[in-house]
């Protein structure tokens, strides 16, 4: 799919680009694909596997912008992406900022799209709001002088970027432009999809550690958006959404672990009433 994705970039109206491909230790023919393009403002780089993060975080110190966008292989721009961008960030004078775009999720089965909700930043905790509606990858256009100083926290590999468009959101401006530039392609070998198919703990552990963390290394500057009760509830969804998922799977032994997770995080007659379907639900799959 990461064809489609550079010509999206090739096909841009504003045409003032550099696009740095980092191929995180791929073993498919992802090389000799982004070679083929013989686009100077195309930069190949090859790395051992390091996850996403590290990934991200130096395509980032490679960059030579003045701002830095992002794009998943298996996604890509509609051509005014860049264009509406520049022109939003010209218009306003922005310095220091995080700009984002409205992003369309389409069914790569089916080619239907549905419209991610925008993020009102307009409301007075604008991160409680990030966490509620979520800031997908492809939106977002940051200003690398705020990136010299944040980056992805290489710890995690899942929550890494609302991790860091929180913390970036408790210290700088966020705008919000009301145009779908960009689309998420949903398709059977998405991450996301591989990871509900069959849930792994490790990737559940690290998940409430990134949670965590933000409220343990970071309470200075979210602290006064976000209370320990908002962190515990959050969690508290979260591991609600695993715990039923891997009861679908029929993995029973995850499942119960995820529960206690969720009892020591917060106890419910919810959890409790869980419990047994725990074991029913894989009889049910039978």
């Amino acid at each position: 799919m990461i064809a489609t994705a550079i010509e999206s970039v090739r096909a841009q109206s504003y045409c003032h680009w550099e696009l740095i491909v980092i191929d995180d230790g791929s073993d498919d023919d992802t090389e000799s694909v982004v070679t083929s393009y013989k686009d100077q403002r195309i930069r190949y780089i090859r790395q051992v596997h390091a996850e996403r993060s590290a990934a991200r975080n130096r395509g980032m110190a490679l960059s030579k912008g003045d701002w830095v966008c992002f794009l998943d292989s298996d996604d890509y721009y509609l051509e005014n992406h860049l264009e509406v961008l520049a022109g939003y960030i010209e218009k306003n004078r922005l310095g220091e900022a995080m700009v984002l775009t409205g992003i369309e999720i389409e069914d790569a089965s089916s080619g239907s799209r549905i419209k991610h909700p925008l993020i009102k930043t307009q409301q007075v905790n604008v991160l409680k709001e990030i966490w509620e509606t979520f800031i997908l990858m492809d939106t977002v256009c940051v200003s690398r002088k705020i990136l010299d100083h944040h980056r992805f926290d290489v710890r995690f590999n899942l929550w890494e970027d609302t991790h860091l468009w929180l913390r970036i959101a408790s210290r700088y401006r966020l705008c919000q432009i009301a145009s779908y530039t960009c689309v998420q392609r949903n398709h059977t070998a998405n991450s996301v999809v591989l990871g509900m198919q069959r849930v792994r703990l490790h990737n559940v552990r690290q998940y409430m550690l990134a949670i965590d963390d933000l409220f343990l290394h970071h309470a200075a500057s979210v602290g006064s958006f976000l209370s320990d009760d908002d962190r515990i509830e959050y969690k508290n969804r979260k591991l609600a959404m695993y715990l039923y998922q891997a009861g679908m799977n029929g993995q029973i032994r995850a499942a119960l672990v995820i529960w206690w997770m969720a009892i020591i995080n917060k106890p419910s007659l919810y959890l409790w009433l869980e419990f047994p379907k725990i074991f029913l639900r894989p009889l049910k799959r039978k």
